[in-house]
């Protein structure tokens, strides 16, 4: 069983995390979502708002209930969880039920895959006797190679309108904060962060206080944004890009400090990839960004890429002493 959850609102578009909880093990995933939800939508104002949940969001109807129907201005689609006997009355479904739609391999040359969509109504338990039911999508990959099963996957969603296949490619990108978290796991040590409970309370009645535990999970999930962001100002094929591909390439460089009493310059050993840094590097002296010296005096700092270093040195700052530095 889970001790301490976190739970984290994620844009899938933009690729960033917006908001981190940190609750007590047994707290549910719906229970965090509607205040998500509530949040997101006093702060948006009229925008459209859509949230995209995981099936740990439909333990209960009541939930799904709440989650699909009473969050106002808010379109909700959320993974059903494969209780046998829902899946049963969805495998039930004829197959004149289903309409297929032929999408991509999962690579250049491999075969296209088959996917069937069906649309149908799901009661829940205490919705009330003049209920439809919820609007359900299930979706069945065929079988593929290497695989001689179907894969079924069912969405409740309370958007009437926009079509059943659109519904599903959204719900796709969902794998965006997947793949967030597990950056966060593997890349920057999400799960070694302090504990929330008080290790001085009673053990049949601990205190949860998760300052520590939010401020260092957060700061971490921070830090992937700002990586996010780092390969978005780069453009091209380090968009989105793997943290780990960037810190490779781009952090750690190794250069040389040059100093005077007023300005300060690092320059970066040649490396194949330093004219993507060109224009941040051009914005970067723009800035005119300047860190306090000795007395207090500010210096001002230079960036210089390997070619242009002279030039910097002759124009700006001349006179300067020399240590190896990383970058």
């Amino acid at each position: 069983m889970k001790v301490e959850k976190l739970c984290a609102g994620f844009d899938v578009r933009g690729r960033q995390f917006l908001r981190l909880w940190s609750t007590p093990g047994n707290v549910e995933l719906y229970q965090v979502a509607r205040r998500l939800a509530q949040r997101l939508r006093r702060v948006s104002g009229t925008a459209r708002l859509r949230l995209l949940l995981d099936a740990g969001a439909a333990k209960s109807d009541a939930a799904v209930a709440t989650l699909l129907r009473r969050m106002s201005g808010v379109t909700v689609l959320l993974r059903a969880p494969r209780q046998p006997a829902r899946l049963r009355r969805w495998q039930a479904l004829p197959a004149r039920a289903f309409r297929t739609h032929w999408e991509p391999g999962p690579f250049t040359g491999a075969p296209p895959k088959r996917l069937r969509v069906a649309e149908t109504r799901t009661p829940l338990k205490g919705d009330g006797a003049h209920q439809r039911g919820v609007r359900t999508l299930v979706a069945v990959e065929g079988p593929t190679t290497g695989r001689r099963k179907d894969r079924w996957h069912v969405l409740y969603v309370n958007d009437e309108r926009t079509p059943a296949y659109q519904l599903i490619q959204e719900f796709r990108q969902r794998q965006h904060h997947e793949q967030g978290y597990r950056i966060g796991v593997h890349d920057l040590d999400l799960d070694a962060v302090p504990s929330g409970y008080d290790k001085r309370s009673h053990p049949h009645r601990p205190t949860f206080r998760p300052a520590a535990l939010t401020w260092a999970a957060w700061t971490k999930l921070l830090a992937a944004n700002l990586i996010e962001a780092l390969g978005a100002q780069l453009g091209g094929c380090w968009r989105h890009a793997h943290p780990r591909t960037l810190r490779r390439t781009f952090f750690t460089r190794p250069g040389t400090l040059r100093e005077t009493r007023e300005a300060l310059l690092v320059e970066l050993d040649w490396f194949p990839e330093q004219e993507v840094l060109r224009p941040l590097v051009d914005a970067f002296n723009t800035a005119q960004v300047q860190l306090p010296g000795p007395g207090g005096r500010p210096r001002r700092l230079f960036l210089a890429l390997a070619e242009e270093r002279a030039t910097m040195i002759h124009t700006h700052v001349p006179l300067f002493t020399r240590s190896t530095v990383w970058c």
